[in-house]
């Protein structure tokens, strides 16, 4: 019970504190910025190979407009209600009547977002091509912002998801399947191309880093790169350069069948001074990551035990660390910090952080990637009346898994010294030792008494004349089964 009790208060109590980072200047030499960039012969700043390909294009979208659309901009052009329209059709899980709230132009605004603000107010605008489907605007009113003086838009949407049934898609697949045969039967995109009546482009100069390609959806350039890389680094079994497979290459808007022209050409390696802060980052955590370097922060974090008892007199006393202090938003034990780039142990902070005053300096920790850390309390919450509320109910779910883990750590122990008696009495071979579920559950417990009664009499013979032995250390019970498998 007293466990139980702690690991709910554990959960729902909450620590804030302040902390700073033990992390000495580490500012790299000249020399050791040139050691960097000459580290294998500046292999690691070579630029990746650029390709030229072939490819064709075989759209996954639908063509133009649903019939749905249509029907929809026709009521809405005619004057219905278009809040109506919108909870009533459009594939949006909230259902508010499409209200959009005000809006301002973004400088970089979004192609398909663009014909609302076109609109004059009372105006429907045509069916606009979207991620996935289209979207109909209109705006109700207009107005002109008095902090930035632009023209802002009050304004509702209907957005209709327009997908290919899986019968189209299908056919699709099927087509650039045919395409890859044909290009893989004789080499030739162009002619399995012209043959199936398919149109060619080629796209230039990308890497397997571009995120941009002349030609090609920016929510397939990942996909298609990737693809392309693939292909031109194939290997047969061997590790030797294999032939092109021209696999079909599965982007969101396409599906895509490309060949390689040419080879592709080698990335150079740039010069350092047009990579020179690239170069520091590198040298800077090479730097850091050396055993001179994780001494001196041992050395800081022995003198910051000995004589700073906040983290105030850290800042103070060693100026050369230009330590920041940083607080933390409110957390439990059972929370994480990682979001806040925080990467040290939650149990450990609030074991370290116990009986601890407020401001006093605490510490060191060190965090999963190996910083060091001193931290301070600065606000302890206890457990709301709220969150008392659901002691009860909790601490059985609780009490349950804690009794479960215990159950099933001594039945693992148990199991595991029956295997090393038998393997020690008969012979160096493992023995296999299985659970019957029936009769542990009657032994601990988790049956109902019935069932339990009933499991305890099969166990122990009574009605059947037979009489389960408890596992013998000698290893005669094993002997006379004349098997390995003991239950």
């Amino acid at each position: 019970d007293r466990d139980v009790e702690q690991q709910l208060i554990d959960q729902t109590s909450k620590i804030q504190m302040e902390y700073l980072k033990v992390e000495p200047p580490a500012v790299p030499t000249e020399a050791e910025i040139q050691a960097q960039y000459d580290k294998d012969e500046g292999e690691g700043y070579r630029k990746a190979q650029t390709y030229t390909v072939d490819y064709v294009a075989i759209s996954l979208k639908p063509e133009g407009p649903s019939d749905k659309v249509k029907e929809i901009l026709a009521k809405a052009k005619a004057g219905d209600d278009f809040a109506k329209l919108a909870d009533e059709n459009s594939d949006l899980a909230t259902k508010n009547g499409g209200d959009l709230g005000w809006l301002e132009e973004r400088e970089i605004e979004l192609d398909y977002r663009k014909p609302l603000f076109a609109l004059a107010v009372g105006g429907v605008s045509e069916p606009v091509k979207g991620p996935g489907g289209y979207y109909i605007y209109k705006v109700e009113e207009e107005r002109i912002n008095e902090e930035t003086e632009k023209r802002e838009v009050k304004a509702r949407h209907i957005y209709i998801k327009v997908e290919l049934s899986d019968l189209e898609r299908a056919d699709l697949e099927i087509k650039a399947n045919a395409l890859a045969e044909k290009t893989r039967a004789n080499k030739d995109l162009r002619a399995a191309a012209a043959e199936l009546g398919l149109p060619v482009a080629t796209a230039t100069g990308f890497s397997v880093l571009s995120t941009e390609i002349d030609g090609i959806p920016k929510v397939d350039a990942f996909q298609f790169r990737r693809g392309v890389d693939e292909e031109a680094n194939r290997k047969d079994d061997k590790g030797e350069p294999a032939e092109a497979e021209f696999n079909v290459i599965t982007g969101r808007d396409n599906l895509y069948v490309v060949q390689l022209v040419g080879d592709p050409t080698p990335g150079d390696i740039p010069p350092l001074s047009d990579i020179r802060d690239q170069v520091i980052d590198d040298a800077t955590a090479a730097k850091r990551g050396s055993e001179e370097y994780k001494k001196l922060v041992t050395e800081y974090a022995d003198k910051i035990v000995a004589q700073a008892k906040t983290l105030d007199e850290v800042k103070t006393m060693f100026p050369e660390l230009n330590a920041q202090i940083k607080e933390t938003r409110p957390f439990a034990k059972s929370e994480y910090l990682f979001q806040d780039q925080i990467y040290l142990q939650t149990p450990q902070i609030f074991d370290t952080l116990d009986g601890k005053e407020e401001n006093v300096l605490a510490g060191p920790l060190t965090d999963f990637l190996g910083g060091t850390y001193f931290i301070a309390l600065t606000n302890r919450e206890e457990p709301t009346e709220e969150d008392k509320a659901t002691w009860d109910e909790d601490g059985k779910a609780l009490r349950d898994r804690m009794l479960a883990s215990a159950r099933f750590e001594l039945t693992t122990d148990y199991m595991a010294d029956l295997s090393m008696r038998y393997l020690k009495a008969d012979s160096p071979e493992p023995v296999n030792i299985s659970l019957d579920l029936e009769i542990y559950g009657a032994i601990v417990g988790l049956n109902d008494k019935d069932d339990a009664k009933a499991t305890s009499d099969d166990a122990a013979g009574n009605g059947s004349g037979e009489t389960a032995e408890a596992p013998a250390s000698d290893g005669e019970t094993e002997k006379a089964k004349g098997g390995t498998d003991a239950s």
